[in-house]
């Protein structure tokens, strides 16, 4: 095991294939999804109804960037003069009502804990802010927040002198201790998006600090803005990357649709409280409910099914990528005659032994690079944000499953690795080799691998204990039944009868193996201890 696995490790042109072929495969994933994929953030942009302003902080930006703190500068030109003060104070009372939602929604240790790192220098806040909480008992969060800052009007309980007094030492509080407050409300605009522009810019100034990189944008807003054809549009160099394109256009076209939207609403005369309801966007949200299953009886819903059936068809790929380094081994050491001189120092089954684990400890090898290499490739790209469901993820790599599916692995690869080893010693070109096996491997996966996908789906589980004993299927029924596994006395039951049919493979394919992995004579016992 150890010279077959030395003997391989040691040559460059190993290293070579193993560093590139994970880099040549995540390339051109990179290029299809480059070619094929869109942006879920290029939708957003085409989209008519435009989300709110919260779903590109919370979700599009914090839940994706999370720990980057990168933040996207730009400017903006108004010709309107009305236009972009108004988005900026629209842009502030989010902020503020992002901050009040997180201090209200603390419990009292939390608040006790938090406060002295914003409330440094203003004391009268904390004050306020204690009194405010105490509101939240009689008023619902959300709505207490908004009329605080000012998005909705005050109701009749709360005092317009109060507001505006606590509004004054809320922009105190920006002023002083915006940067501990950044870190209490992550997700603040402030963490991603900052207003540069120079007092009476104008477009010559935008366009130098756009040349130097000192902002990645800046907006023009028409005199005219509102009327039909007279639309904000966003200024940006050409290599701008285009995530940082979308997150910002995307979230100030949300700000400044609302502004303009209020605009619209107090031209026609409409009283604030119904501008307020008319600017609420319903976000629906769909999950699927999983009800894990009595050890009676095996109930797959949604996805999960489906992922059940993969495993399977999964465990028979690694099988066959193995295989085929199995052939390869084989076939050259029986061209090269060494397999005549290492029989002359050992058993036809401990070279049998040999050749099969010491190629597993090469694949072993492989995989170890490849996991340290992947994780390098996807950090270097930016892709650690897939769009795959965080909860597939969670059900895969359940200890279970994870265990359930690498003992399988090996028995499957012990199992049928016995019977290719010695089957491919018969071969002396590696062509015909290969051609033999992948017809072996093209029965194995009609006649026991396939079959399988119906596994999942047979509500009785004793019906499925009972197929799980036809040990050329077994493996891959287990894998199939990741959801629901056998009760342990059953499931090793199970195991050690494989093991069983393990251990009678490796005592056939020995001599089997004797017989075709040398042309030459048998060296006698007695030669063979000298």
């Amino acid at each position: 095991m150890h010279n077959e696995w030395h003997s391989t490790i040691t040559k460059p042109l190993f290293w070579y294939a193993t560093c590139m072929t994970p880099l040549i495969l995540f390339a051109i994933y990179l290029l299809f999804q480059w070619v094929l994929g869109e942006d879920p953030r290029e939708t957003l942009l085409k989209e008519e109804d435009i989300k709110g302003w919260k779903f590109f902080l919370e979700q599009e930006l914090y839940g994706s960037r999370g720990a980057q703190t990168t933040v996207l500068n730009y400017a903006i030109l108004d010709s309107s003069e009305e236009l972009a003060v108004e988005i900026r104070d629209e842009i502030l009372k989010n902020d503020w009502y992002l901050f009040l939602l997180t201090v209200f929604e603390m419990r009292d240790d939390e608040f006790d804990s938090v406060h002295p790192s914003f409330t440094e220098g203003n004391a009268n806040l904390l004050n306020e802010l204690q009194n405010w909480r105490k509101e939240t008992k009689d008023f619902p969060v959300e709505q207490l927040a908004a009329q605080i800052v000012g998005l909705i009007p005050p109701s009749d309980r709360i005092s317009n002198v109060a507001v505006l007094a606590f509004q004054t030492q809320l922009a105190n509080l920006w002023k002083s201790n915006l940067p501990a407050v950044q870190i209490v409300v992550p997700e603040l605009s402030t963490n991603f998006f900052k207003e540069i522009t120079p007092a009476g810019a104008i477009e010559d100034d935008v366009n130098s600090m756009l040349a130097s990189r000192e902002i990645v944008g800046y907006f023009v807003i028409p005199s005219d803005v509102g009327t039909e054809g007279a639309d904000l549009s966003f200024v940006a160099r050409v290599d701008t990357p285009r995530g940082q394109f979308l997150d910002l256009v995307n979230w100030f076209r949300s700000v400044g649709s609302d502004v303009l939207h209020k605009q619209h609403f107090e031209h026609l005369g409409i009283a604030p409280s119904t501008q307020q309801l008319l600017l609420l966007r319903a976000n629906f949200s769909t999950n699927d409910v999983v009800i894990e299953a009595p050890n009676s009886k095996l109930v797959p819903k949604s996805f999960y099914q489906f992922i059940n059936v993969a495993l399977p068809i999964l465990l028979f790929l690694i099988f066959f990528v193995s295989s085929v380094r199995l052939v390869a081994n084989i076939v050259e050491e029986k061209s090269s005659k060494l397999a005549d001189s290492l029989l002359a120092s050992l058993s036809p089954i401990n070279l049998l032994d040999g050749k099969l684990w010491g190629t597993a400890l090469i694949s072993l090898t492989v995989a170890t690079v490849w996991v340290l290499l992947i994780p390098i490739f996807v950090t270097v790209a930016g892709r650690w944000n897939s769009n795959v469901d965080p909860t597939i993820i969670e059900y895969l790599f359940r200890p279970t499953i994870v265990l359930n599916f690498l003992l399988f692995l090996l028995l499957t690869y012990a199992m049928y690795g016995y019977f290719i080893v010695a089957f491919t010693s018969r071969f002396s070109r590696l062509n015909n080799a290969v051609s033999a096996v992948l017809y072996v491997q093209f029965a194995v996966l009609t006649l026991f691998v396939f079959p399988t996908i119906f596994i999942p789906f047979i509500p009785f589980k004793f019906l499925q204990d009972i197929l799980s004993f036809f040990p050329p299927s077994t493996p891959f029924v287990l894998v199939a039944r990741s959801g629901s596994l056998p009760d342990w006395p059953i499931y090793c039951l199970i195991v050690f009868v494989l093991v069983l049919c393990v251990l009678g493979s490796r005592a056939l394919s020995g001599s089997l193996f004797a017989g075709g992995i040398t042309d030459e004579l048998r060296v006698s016992r007695r030669k063979r201890r000298e």
